[in-house]
């Protein structure tokens, strides 16, 4: 398992890489994937990356988060050679704290992932993740 990025929720994702830019000299990568109820901005930059992760609709859990505690941290991310093998691991240990896997395409990568409730986690979600390819 490895560390691979940080979830931060935003109001406004733009403002955001604005601000970044002004803080990071290095030219950043962008990459933007439109999913159902919130863009994420995929950010790599000087061997870090962030995702920010900005709400379009206005019936979403995340959107009524944002605009009650503003821009913060939404989650850890790593990644994992086998992502079902690691979620069998998780779900013996966390049990209901642990949810179902879920397939998402990022641009033109695909990826299996998991989230693990903040309350197994002393209060931080835990993303896992497989790169599967395109």
């Amino acid at each position: 398992m490895k560390f691979d990025h940080i979830g931060i929720l935003v109001k406004d994702a733009e403002s955001m890489i604005d601000r970044l830019k002004l803080i990071q000299d290095k030219s950043m990568n962008v990459k933007v994937s439109d999913q159902t109820d919130f863009y994420s901005y995929f950010i790599t930059f000087g061997g870090s990356k962030l995702e920010l992760i900005e709400p379009c609709s206005p019936d979403h859990s995340l959107k009524h988060r944002v605009d009650k505690n503003g821009n913060g941290l939404h989650h850890l991310s790593y990644e994992v050679p086998n992502v079902r093998a690691f979620w069998k691991q998780c779900n013996k240990k966390f049990g209901s704290g642990v949810g179902e896997i879920s397939t998402v395409h990022v641009c033109k990568d695909r990826f299996e992932y998991f989230f693990i409730h903040p309350k197994c986690t002393d209060g931080i979600l835990i993303e896992v993740h497989q790169k599967l390819g395109e």
